[in-house]
């Protein structure tokens, strides 16, 4: 498999416990690529307290950028169906100042899930599907104002649960700065691993160049439970899943999501040799 094309990312907060300790770390072993949990990160500032802050922003990416990172996912993960209205408003706010800050780190995307729901055969699910959308027409309108683009992680457990559900999100919402981060493991149970290859087919037949990026963790099943497996040494079908995005015009930025810092360089090297 060339994956020449390809440069690997990790979440910032499992490369350093706190934004410093990112930097070192990230720098010492030649990470470029970040998934940057900003707020998992930066822990010395309350983002919900303080907002968008130019100066912050400005400060943080400096640092950024003597360190030698992009920053293909800004992370914000949020609960966009949250039933609690005062805590779904702050959650709200604070995408909206990262789709600033994004636009300050020329980050890809603003990342977030899509709420845990019950599934699409209850009425329910429906209910907070609408709710999501509601949410989501007021985010990309500050998407579109500072062109920045927001990323939406399928889950099987959640609000957009499927290659078919965020396909119906995207022509929806109608707007260009719709993206998709693909997480192959997370659109799985381990019921449904045989069918993995068909969920790929799906996901790109369907969702095509909106993979803005892609989060690659592997994954084993052990006593009936999926559980997380560094990459390469799981069930995951890595090689189908490259194969499918060599077919893209905008190859995605791939992140080894969830992988611990140690494991970072063996990961790379399996990869390569696959």
């Amino acid at each position: 498999m060339n994956i020449s094309n390809y440069t690997f990312g990790l979440r910032g907060h499992d490369i350093g416990d706190d934004f410093p300790s990112m930097c070192t770390n990230g720098v010492e072993n030649h990470i470029t690529s970040l998934q940057f949990a900003m707020a998992k990160t930066v822990k010395t500032i309350d983002f919900d307290a303080v907002g968008f802050d130019r100066a912050v922003a400005d400060d943080i990416h400096r640092k950024l950028c003597e360190c030698g990172f992009s920053v293909p996912v800004l992370g914000c993960y949020i609960n966009p169906i949250d039933a609690n209205e005062e805590r779904l408003e702050r959650s709200l706010r604070r995408f909206e100042a990262f789709i600033r800050y994004a636009q300050v780190f020329h980050a890809g995307v603003v990342g977030t899930e899509t709420g845990v729901t019950v599934g699409p055969d209850d009425p329910v699910y429906w209910e907070n599907y609408r709710l999501f959308i509601r949410n989501l027409v007021r985010l990309v309108e500050v998407a579109e104002s500072c062109e920045v683009n927001i990323g939406i992680e399928p889950v099987c457990t959640g609000t957009v649960c499927s290659p078919q559900i965020m396909r119906r999100v995207i022509d929806d919402i109608g707007s260009d700065r719709v993206k998709v981060i693909l997480d192959l493991s997370n659109l799985l149970t381990a019921e449904m691993i045989p069918s993995q290859r068909k969920i790929l087919d799906d996901s790109f037949e369907l969702l095509g160049d909106r993979v803005w990026a892609v989060h690659l963790k592997d994954f084993a099943v052990v006593d009936g439970k999926k559980l997380f497996a560094p990459p390469t040494r799981g069930l995951m079908d890595i090689p189908y899943l490259f194969e499918q995005m060599s077919f893209m015009e905008r190859k995605p930025d791939v992140i080894l999501d969830n992988l611990p810092l140690e494991l970072y360089a063996q990961a790379v090297k399996d990869l390569a040799a696959l």
